[in-house]
């Protein structure tokens, strides 16, 4: 090859070399492909969750907005994000403590907003900065599930502990709420169920469906134990606040938290809630009582008392609109020592009352329960069978056993009854972590209201006290309340299997059920 030619090529290589060059750098870089989206499983509980999680409260949050409360469930989740992110500014590390795990059901019609979707989800809360999107991580997203279904309960709380391990646990059961279970409208087992509020978590798209006291505990039964309990179980729901519900779950959960009278619809203030979690102290709304605890990591007692104290602050808030209304929250201690003792004192109580009746007091104490306050609505039933002194006939133990151990009406009541009521104030007041009740609501039939208070040694749960001595179409009101001594399970409506609801047929009052068939229908047998 001649010199020149050489020189040549080497100049075209060089040449060809920076033409590659200008030719790559002046083409636009190709656009790297989006990264697939996740897919969200659908089938509820399939996959495990290997995400970042906390390890020192799991709170497990079974919202069912299945039914008119749809609008009001979407708020609370959006206040449960709201309040993770104040927890956050408070405390960088907050996630790495406390997991929320939200089962959500919504339904058609009710709330168009956040994408209107109208199945079941499951999420795990995070911190949001919009108040009215919920933006949580999304773990499963299935079709329409029942919340009225125990199963689905326990799977959910037995997925979340396996996935969520913590030492401590929270079940809060979010939706309406009828206390131990609601009446019939005729008083034969074999017809339908009433089409009011029942027990807790209905589910409308599932005609109606809903979570029997029996079937909750059956759920926690079967994911808890006296050995092992859950630390608080927490209804966002009305009217759970009852010694039957309390003595339900006395071998399964540490703490109750729950309301004797009705919630306005958007129930707890989560957002106040978590934040003051992860800040470690709280006051009510006048700021005249302060509680510190553990930031971040509060004993299960001392949660319990901090939704007390957060229920208060946010309904004692004129701007809520929900003051003066008579609302309550209590903080229960479910020690099943404790429990029993309460039960003991309560039927004692219904024995000495039985005593006293045979005396020709039954009249007297029957005036003197519709003289304390109770938590149905203060229409009576006459020829209206949505009368809530049928459905809902639950009255203060405090304040009822106060008006009796006291004699205030001045009844002449014997040393046995007073003394037995007296005994009943002290084993209620031995389970009361702290409790709250607000001005108003009603006193007997003719609403004269209770006053404001806020500790340990006053009010907290209330009871049923049929009014069996009215009648309703030619029953009596307790005619309508078959499942508080009902066992059987055999129908869709044919429920009861109340602990609390004891009786051993023996002929003799020894029980309040006993005291309440004697009274009102003895052909049910005490």
């Amino acid at each position: 090859m001649y010199p020149a030619q050489g020189v040549l090529m080497k100049h075209c290589k060089l040449l060809l070399f920076f033409m590659a060059i200008m030719l790559v750098a002046g083409c636009p870089k190709p656009t790297e492909p989006e990264p697939p989206a996740p897919t969200i499983p659908t089938e509820l509980f399939s996959t495990s969750y290997s995400g970042t999680k906390g390890n020192l409260w799991t709170i497990m949050i079974y919202m069912d907005g299945d039914n008119d409360l749809e609008a009001a469930a979407i708020e609370d989740f959006c206040e449960i994000e709201a309040g993770l992110l104040a927890a956050k500014n408070l405390d960088s590390a907050i996630e790495s403590k406390l997991n929320i795990i939200v089962l959500f059901d919504r339904i058609p019609g009710e709330d168009s907003s956040n994408g209107n979707w109208t199945n079941t989800r499951l999420y795990k809360a995070t911190p949001d900065t919009n108040p009215d999107v919920i933006d949580s991580e999304l773990l499963f997203n299935s079709p329409e599930q029942n919340m009225g279904d125990p199963n689905l309960l326990k799977n959910f709380v037995s997925w979340t502990k396996s996935n969520f391990p913590a030492d401590n646990y929270a079940l809060v059961l979010w939706n309406h709420g009828g206390g131990t279970r609601s009446r019939s409208i005729t008083p034969t087992v074999s017809t339908a169920r009433n089409k009011g509020v029942k027990a807790v978590c209905w589910d409308d798209t599932n005609n109606g469906d809903t979570l029997y006291l029996d079937e909750v505990q059956q759920a926690l039964s079967a994911n808890f134990s006296s050995g092992s309990k859950l630390s608080l179980l927490g209804f966002d729901a009305c009217l759970m606040g009852m010694v039957e519900v309390a003595y339900e779950f006395r071998n399964l959960a540490n703490y109750m938290v729950a309301s004797m009278h009705t919630e306005q619809g958007d129930g707890w203030d989560y957002e106040y809630i978590i934040k003051q979690f992860s800040q470690g102290s709280i006051s009510n709304y006048a700021g005249t009582s302060t509680f510190s605890f553990a930031a971040g990591n509060p004993a299960p007692t001392d949660f319990a008392k901090m939704l007390v104290y957060a229920y208060e602050h946010y309904i004692e808030n004129p701007a809520n609109g929900s003051n003066n209304s008579g609302e309550t929250l209590s903080a229960i201690d479910l020690d099943s020592t404790k429990m029993e003792a309460l039960k003991t004192a309560l039927f004692s109580l219904a024995n000495k009352m039985e005593m006293d009746a045979e005396t020709g007091k039954k009249t007297s104490i029957e005036l003197d329960r519709d003289d304390a306050v109770n938590y149905f609505s203060n229409t009576l039933a006459t020829n209206n069978v949505d009368g809530d002194e049928i459905a809902y006939p639950f009255f203060d133990i405090y304040d009822f056993c106060y008006i009796i151990a006291n004699d205030k009406n001045s009844r002449s009541y014997s040393d046995g009854l007073k003394n037995a009521a007296a005994a009943v104030i002290t084993k209620l007041h031995d389970i009361l972590v702290w409790a709250y009740g607000d001005q108003g609501g009603y006193r007997g039939p003719f609403g004269d209201g209770t006053g404001y208070y806020f500790g340990a040694n006053k009010s907290g749960l209330s009871i049923f006290f049929s009014r069996g001595n009215v009648t309703y179409e030619n029953y009596s009101h307790y005619a309508y309340q078959w499942w508080y001594r009902a066992t059987r399970i055999t129908n869709p409506g044919d429920y009861g299997n109340i602990d609390f609801a004891e009786s051993n047929t023996g002929g003799s009052v020894d029980t309040w059920r006993e005291l309440m068939n004697k009274w009102y229908y003895s052909a049910w047998g005490y």
